[in-house]
């Protein structure tokens, strides 16, 4: 009857899907096939509608992660969605692609970027993944200037792909690893279902979950950001699993006042603390900074008297 029941549910949502689809349309490419920034490089699929729909269900979303994404093709995973207003190469058998089809993500991180970005400065995106902090400042403030970093090939051409659909001329790509050093390191990526929780140390990759060890070039911060010509800071993200102490530590070592950035959002994983020498939370707080929220992983952090 249960089986029944889903088929019979499904076949609704599907029959809501279409007519939705009949009175919006999916959009449509630039001529040449080329992308812009309203129009993907392929319509959003039909059956999205109906996985929101069923989604929104009680116990929906528990429904389609665990048994029915699974189940799907990849291809019919992988699709192209605008949640917050830009789009997004998503594939729904990631965690984070599946929490932005469905409108979850960090709501307070981001804004606390938004509203604490000063035009003529950067913001820093590091371990940008496919891109979303830098996306969603890019949509909200059109003059901000903005530089990525990512090592992940997967997540760098989710990345690139996301900047183009969109038309985001002023996120500045740059593909390595950020570190305390200029070396070549080992990634260890995560196979099972997050790609976001690649890690450079060898704890990194949760649960058993490390499926490849690839090698990636890695940077100190402030050697990057004056190759790029940065003059000055007002925000960073910073979520490199853990990794996040030994950067910060290179990088208020060195950099003069004017990169040290006014907000910052850095994630603080309490079982790396032991395994990189600190607390990425407890070192900004030594050099000026204080907590002014935080959720369960991620700070948001000011410099005092700002």
């Amino acid at each position: 009857m249960a089986a029944v029941r889903l088929t019979s549910d499904w076949c609704i949502l599907h029959r809501q899907a279409m007519k939705s689809i009949e009175s919006n349309p999916p959009p449509t490419t630039t001529a040449g096939g080329g992308a812009s920034a309203a129009h993907p490089s392929r319509p959003r699929p039909w059956y999205v509608p109906a996985l929101k729909a069923l989604g929104g269900l009680p116990k929906g979303k528990g429904l389609l992660w665990r048994v029915i994404l699974p189940m799907l093709p990849p291809g019919l995973r992988r699709i192209v969605d605008r949640p917050f207003g830009f789009w997004m190469s998503l594939d729904l058998n990631q965690l984070l692609d599946f929490e932005y089809t469905f409108g979850i993500h960090d709501s307070e991180e981001v804004a606390f970027l938004v509203e604490a970005y000063e035009s003529g400065t950067h913001f820093v995106d590091v371990g940008a993944n496919q891109g979303f902090y830098s996306l969603y400042l890019a949509s909200r403030r059109p003059d901000a200037r903005i530089i990525a970093f990512e090592p992940d090939p997967y997540s760098l051409e989710k990345l690139r792909l996301n900047r183009e659909m969109n038309g985001f001329g002023n996120i500045s790509i740059v593909p390595c690893a950020i570190a305390d050093d200029d070396a070549t390191r080992t990634l260890r990526v995560v196979s099972r279902r997050n790609r976001g929780a690649n890690s450079l140390l060898e704890s990194g990759a949760p649960d058993g979950g490390a499926g490849a060890a690839i090698e990636v070039p890695c940077r100190p911060l402030l050697d990057v950001l004056l190759e790029h010509g940065v003059e000055r800071v007002s925000a960073l993200k910073i979520d490199v699993e853990g990794y996040e102490y030994p950067v910060l530590r290179r990088f208020l070592a060195d950099a003069p006042e004017r990169l040290r950035p006014r907000a910052i959002v850095v994630e603080a994983l309490g079982d790396r603390i032991a395994v990189v020498g600190g607390s990425p939370v407890d070192l900004l707080v030594e050099h000026g900074y204080r907590t002014v929220n935080h959720g369960r992983f991620n700070f948001l952090m000011k410099l005092r008297g700002d």
